[in-house]
This record gives structure tokens, C-alpha cells and sequence, in this order.
């Protein structure tokens, strides 16, 4: 630079060339400055981005004017210029010496050598990384503007060669179809490498191609931006410059013309500015609106705009809508939604939602959305109807509009049972409950005089929401001296019973549409509880012959995308059988394959054991990140009434299930807390023997005197229940388990749980924990009631 001068120029003198006169029009001054203009124009944008907002712009400017000591036809000249233009607001050539110093006032095409590089006449060597759809459209546009473009396609065993056949593209274009032919599609010195590969692909591809680089311009063209731009600032060689851009149109939206279609990018890392301005020239001389902008604020953008409109294309294209004879302008606009995403494959919509990470935020928002419009519905329909009740002067009654995830729930046929049998009592009526699950004997006496102890103490307040601290560290030194498995305090959270532990993790956990598989038969309250939080139970037919477990390859059968979580209830309620230590390593095994599955083990009769020791699911390899274990005090301890069990489970699940307890009861009661501390570590284990004893004396009296009317029943081997078939006993006035059930106890005076209300209809559910003498008489009756009723039937039948 051989001289500076500088004056006050007015802004808007800057968007006026200095050189727009004919005398040297069409000279390589001219197509130098009209190149300048380009870069300036892609670059100036990001400068004013950076300025504070409502920043006051200057009136006047600097102009200043350069002599520079370098001829025109050099290389580094139009590199040098080119630099300057990604800074300075405004950029002119105004003429140019010869070596022998004679000024030129006029300059004429041939006193000017032409630059052995301009920007938009030099072709570039363009290298195609993904050769599906999109890459084909790129490849047929850079060859018609006389670029040199070769392709290689990494990931599928198909020859796309027919294809670029049919699109015009052979033969310009050199192709390569399998990852061993990267050192020859490398081999030819590219210009830009183009990665145009699904999002899911992009990190292998990318791991797979670096090793190739050297001193290229890399581009990415993907849809989300943020991860393709982590991924090549982490492994891209530092001699490669790094573009990231988003093409916002495809083959369909650019097959026309590219006019006013949107051009993102972000320029990450330029060295070579003249080759990263003649890439990006390419788009604009095409007419796109190129939009200078950071990868973040795209994916942020985008998640509201690209990723909806795939999203609304997915749930309108699973109505399977079709068209009419009197469709409307706004459902042919959403016709067109449809084909044009459901078009693109669901890798590129997972990929949308996978690594954006404002797409999840979206997606609850969507959610959120719909509820909104579906309670406003509600509303309205609430509303309409009281209106027209008044408009008609007739009685106001007002209609009850509930959740439709309650009105979708089954009342527990267990309780149905209970209240009636209470009612029939009530009106002095003899009823034996067999029903319910609750031991007939009280809890340790420590424990209830640790209960009155704490209140007459006044330990009788609120305590921490997940229970107090001596709670949680009797557990969990429980769960490590007896179950062998390590669980934090901050790890379990205590609640009034464990069937709220239940349902806190699943609302916790499992979203619309996902699954929840759950081996039958099954404790009622199951698939209520996967109902509540819109998932959708699935439950996994068992049989006698297998004491009604589930086999490990009818679990990998059922086991989907969907499938969010396991329930596996051991020992079993309704059966009583129990999973043994090699079966639950088969299952291990399986859930291994599939790390997206969680399991919920139910735990909460582990202490009523017949035969060998209860093995905790959460100790197998891999489970205990995945497990969530469920127990409590009412079946070992008989503290039924107490209301208190407990979740333990990975830090993240227990922090989002106590949310949902924050907003429901809060902490259990305080004295029971007390009692529970208690019950862990001071329980004689007599206590635990001499229930056994006698669940297993009740056990083998009552088997014994029903194989004496013909039930076989598998032995159970674990908490105070007998499941057994009763479609022998059925008749055509008693057709069902429910059937039986009310007939047993309105003519013998005995309640059972009909079958149906744990998913296997023809059985019935016995609970054999109540007095000796008791089960006796009920014994008695139930034999009686379904010899009678066989007896009728085939009495009829010869009739």
C-alpha cells in the first residue's frame, strides 16, 4: 500500500459504484467489483448483526483510497481485495497502472489483462458425499453450470447409477457406490466437499471421510445445524474450511426456479476466502436469499417451523385422510403438507427431533396445544349445554364433563367385591372375605408402639417430601444387607403405599403412545394406571404350564419401539408364583438388547417366600440403571392401614416422580415414617418365620381340598394368593368368572376376585390370608357352591 487519503463520504454515496459508466462496461474491472459486491453483500450482514441493537448508525463514513503496489493479474491481489470485502462496508477498483507507469485514463478492454481467476467464470471441483435424493438435485445444478462434481454413496448396497441415468446426470459426473473407493473419489484434488447425508448418518460418514480431508472447503447441507457443526469443529482437519449451511428447499421446491428461496449458513472456519465466496456465489447467482446466520439461532428457528411442519405432515398422514369431491382450499393445502413430508423418510424426521434440541420443547408444546383445544372443547360443550338447558326453562342439571383418561378406566372389580360383601354383611348377612390382599394378623408390636410413641412426642409434622432422612437410609441399608443391591437415599423416595409409588413412576415416565407390557394375569391396578398416563397397555398371555410366567422369547416378541416399560410383579399378585434367579438372567438377557425398555419390579411380597431366596431384578447386569424397584410395608410387615411404601430407582426418576408427589400428598404421614424405621431394623425375623409357616399351612390345606372336587393348581411358591381355572364350574346362566363370583357369594356367602379383573377370564383369585377356621368354613362353602352348581347343570343337561 503506497498511499492513504481519506475525505467524509455520505452513506449513501456507498452504494453507488464509482466505475458504472460505459466507457468500462464489461471489463474486468468491472466483473471484479460486481464480485466484490457478492462478498460484501454475504459478509457486511454479519457485521451489523454484531452491532447493539438500536445502536445509532453514523451519517457520514471514511472513504478511503488505496494505491496498492500489485499487479491486477495476480492471485493474491484478488485475494487480498476479497479479504478487504468481508470487512468494509463499501469497495470499489477505479483502474489500475501498467508496469511501466504510464497512467491509463481510459482503460479499454485491451490495456486490461484479464484475472486468471474470476470468482464466477472458474469452475470448482466438487466432491458429493451422499448420493440419495437431495444429493442428486445438487450434482444435476452444479452441472449445469459447468462445475466438475463427483458423488460417492456410503451407506446403502444400491446403485444409484441407473438413477443418475434417468436424471440427466451421466455422463458428467463421476460416481463411487462403496466406502472402498474412497481413496479414488479423493485421489482428483476437490475444491469443496459436500456431506449430504441424513442427520442420522452424519457422525459416521463424517468419522469415516475425515481421515480423506486435507485443504478443502467442507459443507455440510443438513437440516439441523448445531450437531454437523460440534462434529466438524471436533474432527475436521484445521487446514479444511468449514461451511455449514441449510438449503430451506429440496427437488420438489427447487425444481423451478431458486428465486427468494432461503440460503442459510454460517461461515465456521475460512481461510481461503476466494474459494468460499465463489461456492457461495453459486446459490446466489440463482437467485436464493442468502441468510447469513448462526447454527444455533437456526435450529431454534427451525424447530417451530421445519420441524412442525413434518410433524403435523406425521399425524395428518396417520388419519389416512382422502380426498372428496368437496374438498376445500385448506385441506388441499394439507394434502400437500403430507406428500411433501411423509415423502422424506423417517430417518430425516427422527433426525429433526434427535438433534435439535428445541425440538422436544416443540413437541411438548404441540402436546400442550392439543390439550388446550380439547379442554376448550369441553368448555364449549359444557357451555352450549347449559345454554340451551336455559333457553328451554326446564331443571338445570349440570352435566359432568370428565378426563377422558378417567372415563377410560375400569373400577377395580377387587374393591367392587369388598363393597359388596360389606353391604351383605351390614344387612346381617354371614360373608367370608377371601378377596383382599391383607394378612390376619397385626404388625410387630414395636412397630405400633413406635407409631403412638412418635405422637405422643409430637413428631406430627410435615417432614421432607421424599420421606425423612431416617427413613430413607433404613431402606436403603435395607435394600443393600438383604437384596444385595446399592441404592443412595437420595435414590428412594417414599410414598402412602406403593401402589403410589406405581403410579408417580409411570405418569413419570411414559408418554402417549408409548407401551407398557405387562405379563397376564396381572394385578388390577396395572394397565388402570398405564391408561392415566396415556400409554397403552399391552398385556403378555401366560398359562398354568409355565406358573403363568412369561418365557424369555414371548417378551422379545412383544418388545417394540414403543415399548417403554416391563412390569414384572415378583411374587406374583394375582398367582403367587415366583420368577426363579435362571429365568429372570434369560429375561436379563433379552432387555439387554434393548436399552430404551425400563423395568418396573414390583417387590412388595419379596418376604413371603416359601422356597429359596427372593432375588432382587435391579442386581443383574445392566438392569440397575433401567430398574425401578417398588416395595413397601403392607404385606411383609401387615401394615396395610399404615400407607407407606417406596420407590428406589437412578437419582433422574426419583427427581421427577417426587415432582409429581409435590403436587399430590406431599410426604407420608410423619408417624408412620417412624413406624417404618422401626419395622426395618427391630422386626424379630421369628416374625417373618411364623407367617410363613402359616400362609403355607393355609396354602396346602386349601389345594388339598379342592383337588379332592377335581382343581389342579400349580403350587405357588410366594405371597398368600391361589389363581386356579374355574371354566369347568361355568353354565350357561353362570358364563363368566364375574358370573361365579356373585353367585358364590350371595348363596354361599363367600368373596373371591373374579379372574377378568386381572385379565384371564374363567379363574378366580383366592387370598388365603385370613383365620385358620375362617378359611375352613370358606373352604368348605366354595366346594359345596361348585359341586352344586356342576351338579345342576348336568342334571339339566340330561333333562
Amino acid at each position: 500500500m503506497t498511499k492513504i487519503e481519506s475525505r467524509p463520504g455520505r452513506k449513501h454515496l456507498l452504494v453507488t459504484s464509482s466505475s458504472d459508466n460505459q466507457k468500462v462496461a464489461n471489463t474486468p474491472i468491472v466483473a471484479l467489483n460486481s464480485e466484490l459486491k457478492i462478498i460484501h453483500e454475504t459478509s457486511v450482514v454479519e457485521i451489523n448483526e454484531l452491532k447493539p441493537q438500536g445502536e445509532k448508525v453514523d451519517e457520514y463514513q471514511t472513504l478511503f483510497y488505496l494505491d496498492i503496489a500489485s499487479s491486477l493479474n495476480e492471485i493474491r491481489s484478488h485475494n487480498a481485495l476479497r479479504q478487504l470485502a468481508e470487512i468494509a462496508p463499501f469497495i470499489r477498483v477505479l483502474g489500475c497502472y501498467p508496469r511501466n507507469a504510464t497512467y491509463i485514463s481510459t482503460p479499454t478492454e485491451n490495456q486490461l489483462l484479464t484475472p486468471p481467476f474470476p470468482l464466477k467464470s472458474q469452475r470448482l471441483k466438487i466432491g458429493i458425499i451422499g448420493f440419495s435424493r437431495f444429493g442428486q438435485f445438487l450434482a444435476k445444478n452444479f452441472i449445469a453450470e459447468r462445475h466438475e462434481v463427483s458423488a460417492i454413496n456410503l451407506l446403502s448396497n444400491e446403485d444409484f447409477t441407473r438413477e443418475a441415468v434417468l436424471i440427466g446426470l451421466q455422463p458428467n459426473i463421476t460416481y463411487f457406490q462403496h466406502t472402498t473407493h474412497l481413496s479414488r473419489f479423493f485421489s482428483s484434488p476437490l475444491d469443496v466437499v459436500i456431506f449430504a447425508v441424513s442427520v442420522i448418518s452424519f457422525e459416521s460418514v463424517l468419522l469415516t471421510v475425515t481421515p480423506h480431508l486435507t485443504n478443502q472447503l467442507v459443507v455440510d447441507v443438513l437440516s439441523v445445524k448445531k450437531h454437523p457443526k460440534t462434529l466438524l469443529q471436533l474432527h475436521i482437519p484445521s487446514t479444511c474450511d468449514v461451511v455449514c449451511t441449510h438449503p430451506m428447499f429440496g427437488p420438489d421446491s427447487g425444481a423451478g426456479s431458486w428465486v427468494n428461496l432461503p440460503f442459510i449458513y454460517e461461515k465456521i472456519r475460512i481461510n481461503d476466502y476466494h474459494r468460499t465466496s465463489r461456492f457461495l456465489s453459486f446459490f446466489e447467482d440463482r437467485g436464493c436469499r442468502m441468510v447469513p446466520m448462526a447454527c444455533e439461532d437456526h435450529d431454534r428457528l427451525a424447530s417451530g417451523t421445519q420441524f412442525i411442519t413434518h410433524l403435523t405432515g406425521r399425524v395428518l398422514s396417520g388419519l389416512n385422510l382422502q380426498s372428496t369431491q368437496i374438498d376445500t382450499t385448506g385441506f388441499k393445502l394439507l394434502s400437500t403438507v403430507v406428500n411433501s413430508t411423509v415423502r422424506d423418510s423417517f430417518d430425516l424426521f427422527y433426525g429433526l427431533y434427535k438433534h435439535n434440541e428445541f425440538s422436544s420443547q416443540q413437541l411438548n408444546a404441540v402436546e400442550k396445544a392439543l390439550a388446550k383445544v380439547k379442554s376448550d372443547l369441553a368448555d364449549c360443550e359444557e357451555k352450549y349445554r347449559n345454554n340451551q338447558l336455559q333457553q328451554q326453562q326446564k331443571k338445570q342439571i349440570q352435566t359432568l364433563v370428565l378426563n377422558a383418561r378417567v372415563e377410560g378406566l375400569t373400577p377395580s372389580k377387587t374393591g367392587r367385591v369388598t363393597d359388596l360383601a360389606m353391604e351383605m354383611r351390614q344387612s346381617g348377612k354371614d360373608v367370608i372375605t377371601m378377596s383382599v390382599g391383607e394378612p390376619d394378623f397385626q404388625p410387630p408390636s414395636l412397630v405400633v408402639e413406635a407409631l403412638i410413641e412418635a405422637t405422643r412426642k409430637g413428631d406430627t409434622k410435615y417432614t421432607q417430601l421424599s420421606g425423612t432422612p431416617q427413613l430413607r437410609k433404613a431402606i436403603s441399608d435395607y435394600l443393600w444387607k438383604e437384596k444385595h443391591v446399592k441404592y443412595a437415599p437420595d435414590e428412594i423416595l417414599c410414598s402412602c403405599g406403593a401402589k403410589q409409588s406405581i403410579l408417580q413412576v409411570v405418569l413419570a415416565l411414559c408418554r402417549p403412545g408409548d407401551e407398557v407390557l405387562i405379563p397376564a394375569p396381572y394385578w388390577v391396578s396395572y394397565p388402570e394406571i398405564v391408561k392415566l398416563s396415556g400409554a397403552t397397555p399391552v398385556p403378555i398371555p401366560t398359562t398354568a404350564s409355565t406358573n403363568y410366567c412369561i418365557k424369555p422369547e414371548q417378551l422379545e416378541s412383544f418388545i417394540n419401539c414403543n415399548t417403554r416399560i416391563l412390569i414384572l410383579c415378583n411374587p406374583s399378585n394375582p398367582t403367587g408364583h415366583v420368577y426363579t434367579k435362571e429365568l429372570l438372567e434369560e429375561i436379563a438377557s433379552v432387555l439387554l438388547k434393548y436399552p430404551h425398555v425400563y423395568i418396573l419390579s414390583d417387590e412388595i411380597y419379596e418376604k413371603i417366600l416359601f422356597k429359596g431366596e427372593h432375588v432382587a431384578f435391579a442386581t443383574f447386569p445392566g438392569m440397575w440403571e433401567r430398574t425401578l424397584t417398588i416395595n413397601g410395608f403392607s404385606k411383609a410387615f401387615a401394615m396395610t392401614g399404615f400407607r407407606l411404601g417406596y420407590l428406589a430407582a437412578p437419582k433422574p426418576i426419583v427427581v421427577a416422580a417426587t415432582k409429581i408427589q409435590s403436587h399430590n400428598t406431599s410426604c407420608p404421614p410423619s408417624i408412620v415414617q417412624h413406624a417404618g424405621v422401626v419395622a426395618l431394623q427391630k422386626t424379630d425375623p421369628e416374625y417373618f418365620k411364623q407367617a410363613i409357616e402359616g400362609f403355607r399351612k393355609k396354602r396346602d390345606y386349601v389345594i388339598a381340598e379342592f383337588a379332592k372336587i377335581g382343581i389342579s393348581i400349580p403350587v405357588p411358591q410366594g405371597a398368600f394368593y391361589i389363581f386356579f381355572d374355574v371354566s369347568n364350574f361355568l353354565t350357561p346362566d353362570v358364563p363368566s368368572s364375574e358370573e361365579l363370583c356373585l353367585y358364590l357369594i350371595k348363596n354361599y356367602g363367600v368373596a373371591l376376585v373374579p379372574g377378568e379383573a386381572f385379565g384371564m377370564d374363567k379363574h378366580v383369585r383366592l387370598s388365603y390370608a385370613t383365620d385358620f377356621k375362617l378359611l375352613q368354613e370358606a373352604t368348605s362353602r366354595l366346594v359345596n357352591g361348585l359341586t352344586s352348581l356342576k351338579k345342576n347343570h348336568n342334571n339339566r343337561s340330561l333333562l
